[in-house]
């Protein structure tokens, strides 16, 4: 089975167990954290991933790192993932996770990354004109990646506005390429 199809099915099945016991806003700071933790640790993540350490072993250091902050359906969702050998899709399965939570509320995730750190107003005035254009709730977050050069790059949903300077030189290569084939 194709692998985002199955990190789709865990966060449903985490979805639906979280809205179930009345804990979807506490199942989604709980997943939020493992995601920070993903981020912040390399060492979590290359653990987890290890061919070598068995699934008892890494269930079990999750529930040392985790016990005392998580609610126990969280942990338990966890080590399931675990015992079915899908640590792998972790990253996949916050991220299906925490679209699902969005979507119930109505709230369309936008992520504009740029080249430099930008002004928090300049953002609050793209969320009001992506607001008003989507009729619906934004919840805006920003990047940095300096590897744009210049330029933006604004993610909605599953599309995506590429308005970078790697991007449009990117572009012209490709169309350089396809001109240059064309041509023998």
């Amino acid at each position: 089975m194709n692998q985002s199809k199955i990190s789709v099915r865990y966060a449903k099945a985490l979805f639906l167990l979280s809205q179930e016991k009345n804990k979807v806003e506490r199942v989604k700071a709980d997943i939020q954290t493992l995601g920070k933790a993903f981020e912040q640790s390399v060492d979590l993540e290359q653990m987890l991933l290890s061919p070598v350490i068995s699934n008892h072993q890494k269930a079990k250091v999750v529930s040392l790192i985790f016990e005392k902050i998580f609610d126990p359906s969280t942990l338990s969702f966890l080590q399931l993932v675990i015992r079915k050998n899908r640590e792998s899709l972790l990253k996949d399965i916050i991220r299906n996770f925490l679209e699902l939570c969005y979507r119930s509320q109505g709230i369309t995730r936008v992520v504009f990354t740029s080249a430099v750190s930008i002004d928090p107003a300049f953002l609050d005035k793209i969320r009001g004109i992506i607001e008003k254009e989507l009729r619906t709730r934004v919840e805006i977050s920003s990047n940095v990646d300096e590897t744009l050069i210049g330029g933006y790059v604004l993610r909605v949903g599953d599309k995506q506005l590429d308005a970078s300077v790697s991007g449009r030189l990117d572009n012209l290569h490709r169309k350089l390429l396809e001109n240059n084939s064309q041509q023998k």
